[in-house]
């Protein structure tokens, strides 16, 4: 460190130094305010493309709940570049201050320096970690694609909207319309299934249990009608019935259909699931109860005192 600022210590050596430093600091911050640009231009415009904003459909309080909730989308989109730039440039001018400060630093002792530098990153990254490890995740989110205001998600086993990213945290309107705030770290390093990350199609899935002594054609064909008659499948092929499993109580069926998005796709297997129990019934096949799945969520206590 001494050295070099000794080596930056002459007129010529600092006009030189100085005016590299700024080139540098100058295309960096063109690039980063490009990309952000870029960035901000593509989720506006997969904003207004989208048809449903909320992840299940239905009457709200607001007049026009997918209107006012993508224009609420297109807010947080402007509010999450404008923090963006915000947090982005004191980290780029704070290292470019001290790089141009370098020069002048001959008379402050090397060990000094040294240790101040040392002292001062320390405490700095103490203090900030948390804030630190969500801005650049919130970056990170923002620029890699992942998800985008709008995207219908699950996390944590709960089912909602994307409704804002800003630099800390990711705010999940949920199917009942409360609000999930998740910090950024937390949507970097967990799972989580985006249902409109490539398309919005969904091919979806009902499991059922029927006994042995069931017709499984008959079976079949109402699984697949129940299917057919919702208003919310779309007919992009016909639906399709699996035997997934033969235990030793039932075998476990599942019939496949297509819906156009994760919305419909909730809707379909609701009315399918609704359609089958009736169907079924209505047709005398038995819907047997998987007695081990059961057992699982039956208290030891209350075991016991059926036996």
């Amino acid at each position: 460190m001494q050295n070099l600022i000794s080596l930056l210590h002459t007129n010529t050596n600092k006009a030189i130094y100085l005016i590299m430093v700024s080139t540098i600091f100058t295309l960096i911050l063109f690039y980063l305010l490009k990309q952000s640009l870029k960035a901000k231009n593509y989720q506006i415009l997969r904003l207004k493309n989208k048809k449903n904003f909320n992840a299940i459909k239905s009457d709200s309080p607001l007049k026009n709940p997918a209107i006012e909730g993508k224009q609420i989308g297109l807010d947080n989109i402007e509010k999450q570049f404008s923090v963006t730039k915000r947090v982005v440039l004191p980290l780029l001018i704070i290292p470019f201050i001290l790089l141009v400060m370098l020069p002048f630093m001959k008379q402050i002792p090397a060990t000094v320096l040294t240790f101040l530098l040392g002292v001062a990153t320390l405490v700095f990254g103490m203090l900030a970690k948390p804030i630190i490890e969500n801005g650049i995740s919130g970056l990170v989110l923002s620029y890699s694609k992942v998800i985008n205001v709008g995207d219908t998600v699950m996390v944590d086993k709960s089912y909602g909207t994307i409704e804002d990213i800003n630099p800390f945290y990711t705010i999940v309107k949920m199917w009942n319309w409360r609000r999930y705030a998740i910090p950024n770290i937390q949507m970097i390093k967990n799972k989580f299934t985006n249902y409109s990350l490539i398309d919005n199609y969904q091919w979806t899935h009902v499991e059922f249990f029927v006994a042995y002594e069931s017709n499984i054609d008959e079976v079949e064909r109402l699984a697949k009608s129940c299917a057919r008659q919702s208003e919310y499948f779309a007919p992009h092929e016909e639906p399709r019935f699996w035997v997934m499993e033969m235990s030793k109580e039932s075998i476990k069926c599942w019939v496949v259909a297509w819906a156009d998005n994760a919305t419909n796709s909730w809707y379909l297997q609701n009315d399918v699931r609704t359609n089958l129990i009736k169907a079924l019934q209505d047709n005398g096949i038995k819907i047997h109860r998987n007695y081990h799945q059961v057992e699982e969520q039956i208290p030891s206590f209350e075991r016991m005192q059926m036996q």
